[in-house]
């Protein structure tokens, strides 16, 4: 069972950290001198099942490189990881370090948000921070890209005038040759367009 220990003592600052902080404050304590990429996989496969193996093998190491390095959010892996992921993985691989002193120096590096972290509880610790950063990232929604005008549905009409409706399915009409407008009386105005006219009617 996974102790929730000084979690929520800090659970704004914790929160907000990203998957490229926390194996940043990792890896120079656990990367025994492995590439970034190489560390970033073993990482997130120290705390998922076996069965998550496929998903990790099928990322390319450039790709798991820019998770390191925050070039790119861990957002849609964490979506397929999801899951698989098991925090009491992550315990035992903290664990079954060779030695105190490593992770003595795990809970230096993480004082400022797991101010009582120990030697032996660190494992604990650090994996409610882990599951916690996954499952955020699994949660978030990509926004859909705005369309374009060229891409929203349109009409096409005879006289050169074009019909598109907005995100609020409200007609505007564009016309896209020139047009003149004559006085005629005192409430008409004169108006000559050489390029493409929007009217939201």
């Amino acid at each position: 069972m996974v102790l929730l220990g000084t979690l929520w003592d800090a659970s704004a600052e914790r929160l907000n950290m990203t998957f490229t902080e926390f194996v940043s404050r990792l890896y120079p304590i656990l990367g025994e001198g492995s590439s970034t990429y190489t560390f970033a996989k073993s990482m997130l496969s120290s705390i998922t099942t076996e069965a998550a193996a496929e998903i990790l093998d099928k990322h390319t190491n450039d790709t798991y490189k820019s998770y390191f390095n925050g070039k790119r959010t861990v957002s849609k892996l964490a979506k397929e990881l999801a899951p698989y992921i098991e925090p009491e993985n992550f315990i035992s691989y903290i664990d079954e370090l060779p030695s105190d002193a490593l992770r003595d120096s795990l809970c230096k590096n993480f004082s400022d948000v797991l101010s009582d972290a120990t030697p032996f509880n660190i494992g604990e610790e650090l994996s409610v921070v882990f599951a916690s950063i996954l499952r955020k990232e699994a949660s978030k929604t990509r926004k859909a890209p705005q369309r374009k005008s060229s891409e929203e549905p349109h009409e096409e009409a005879d006289d050169g005038r074009t019909a598109v409706l907005d995100e609020s399915d409200n007609k505007i009409t564009v016309i896209h040759h020139q047009t003149n407008v004559v006085q005629n009386g005192t409430n008409n105005v004169n108006l000559t367009n050489n390029g493409t006219m929007t009217f939201n009617l």
